[in-house]
């Protein structure tokens, strides 16, 4: 049962702590703010009881303040409906989403970030190692062929870490299926092994895609 945020409340109790950060679609309706934040989904405004204004009221649904922009006083209207996020001005990443008010653009764009990590963590959940699904003492014998010991060793000795298990294996793939290619097992580890990388190689790019697109979050400060 999804319960529904009462934005007045929510505003008073941040307010009684000092300056705070609102983000503001201005597109919602009954709306009036200074032209050039019109027509935006992340119109980003300061709110503090310590500002020059003359006036400053939190109806039942929506807020009325003059703010100043760039030196100009203007009146502006913010109905709850437009607010979908608050916080405190000097952490504004720790805020509150009000998810009914949310664009539905930034909630498309919030629900992809949140696909992408979830199929980056299952892809780590699920990452194999190869020689713990072959009998120990052929992996014995694969460890000794391809140096790991050997590397780990001489890298320890230059300062420098063992490169990670996916690092490893993408290097020396190759030559460990030439190794177990006689233990009737490199059909289904090669199987095995062109699914992850796919599905890595598609997480990755979406993922950085949309990092980009998130970076971007609000609009510069109006106070």
């Amino acid at each position: 049962m999804t319960t529904t945020i009462n934005v007045k409340e929510l505003l008073n109790n941040y307010l009684e702590q000092g300056k705070i950060l609102i983000a503001v679609d201005s597109n919602i309706e009954g709306t009036v703010l200074p032209d050039y934040l019109k027509n935006s989904i992340q119109v980003k405004l300061n709110l503090s009881h310590k500002f020059d204004t003359t006036v400053f009221e939190i109806d039942e649904d929506k807020v009325t303040v003059d703010l100043s922009f760039s030196g100009k006083k203007f009146m502006c209207s913010i109905p709850f409906a437009a607010i979908y996020y608050v916080a405190m001005a000097e952490d504004p990443l720790n805020g509150v989403e009000i998810i009914e008010n949310m664009p539905f653009e930034l909630l498309k764009l919030s629900y992809e970030i949140t696909l992408a990590a979830e199929a980056e963590r299952e892809i780590e959940d699920k990452d194999i190692d190869f020689l713990s699904n072959i009998p120990a003492e052929k992996a014995d014998s694969i460890n000794k062929n391809l140096g790991l010991d050997e590397r780990a060793a001489e890298l320890t000795r230059r300062g420098k870490p063992m490169p990670s298990k996916s690092d490893a294996i993408d290097k020396m793939f190759d030559e460990f299926m030439e190794l177990v290619k006689h233990d009737g097992i490199r059909e289904s580890l090669s199987d095995i092994s062109g699914k992850i990388h796919s599905t890595k190689a598609r997480t990755k790019k979406k993922a950085t895609n949309e990092i980009k697109l998130s970076k971007k979050h609000f609009n510069k400060d109006k106070k």
